[in-house]
């Protein structure tokens, strides 16, 4: 028939067949007679619905001995989309069908929509993440600079404040500027800056460390911080004033302390440890 030029019609000879050919290649849209041999329509129905691949496939039951009304509550009950009581016309059939089939188009496209948006909404929260990663890691990395940068500055007012006479007033004012030098060059004050920002894009990743493993050191957890943000081994061994080699020391101590089996990355376990993320 012309209303079915796109469609392919699959046919059994018994419910439970039906029920067979069903299940293994989910049809679009499945007629049922409520009279069929070895297993009824409404028993097929039935054992449709307990399937996840055929919980919403679209079912019409047909019938020409269950008419009444308690009949269509059954069948509705039991899952059917449909209910047409024989003789069923054509027109009828080709209308229920192409309603249904509407109706699938209609769902599908909205679901297609729907993860589209979900998908642009992940990669938007992703390259979000990954940029607050990066300027994270930018910060941690010109705070140290700008401590080199202090610390060579301390340095040459040392130098040239042994050059002054103690009641110089240049001699004053050169231990001042040493004394706010020395506040800025608070590590401290970095620290907790960085461990707001880490926080605020990892959802208290430091906080559970700690809960997990109390025993770590502000240092250790440095590390772990510094490891989250992918800095390299030269980078991290600036920011805390080690050596390269002194940095693989110190992944080795957190490793032993993190209780780390030998073939466990620490990066993966750091990485895991703040869930979603």
């Amino acid at each position: 028939m012309e209303e079915w030029a796109d469609c392919e019609v699959l046919t059994a000879p018994n419910g439970r067949i039906g029920l067979e050919i069903a299940l293994k290649l989910i049809p679009d849209i499945i007629l049922l007679d409520w009279e069929m041999p070895e297993m009824s329509g409404i028993e097929m129905l039935l054992e449709l619905r307990k399937h996840a691949s055929t919980q919403e496939t679209p079912v019409i039951m047909c019938t020409g001995v269950h008419t009444t009304s308690e009949n269509l509550e059954i069948a509705f009950r039991g899952g059917a989309n449909e209910f047409l009581r024989k003789p069923i016309h054509r027109t009828e059939l080709v209308a229920r069908i192409r309603s249904i089939r509407t109706q699938l188009a209609y769902f599908q496209a909205k679901s297609k929509v729907e993860l589209e948006n979900k998908q642009l909404l992940v990669a938007a929260k992703e390259q979000e993440l990954r940029f607050k990663r990066n300027e994270l890691a930018s910060m941690v990395i010109i705070l140290e600079q700008r401590d080199r940068f202090l610390q060579e500055i301390q340095q040459q007012l040392v130098v040239l404040s042994k050059e002054c006479a103690p009641g110089n007033p240049t001699h004053r004012e050169l231990h001042a500027v040493m004394r706010r030098i020395a506040q800025e060059l608070d590590s401290e004050k970095n620290w907790e800056a960085i461990k707001v920002r880490m926080n605020g894009i990892h959802a208290d990743f430091l906080a559970r460390l700690t809960e997990r493993h109390p025993n770590l050191t502000r240092n250790e957890l440095k590390l772990c911080a510094l490891l989250k943000l992918n800095l390299s081994t030269k980078e991290t061994a600036q920011i805390l004033h080690i050596s390269s080699g002194g940095v693989e020391k110190s992944r080795y101590r957190l490793r032993k302390k993190l209780g780390l089996e030998p073939e466990e990355k620490i990066e993966n376990y750091i990485h895991a440890l703040s869930g979603a993320d």
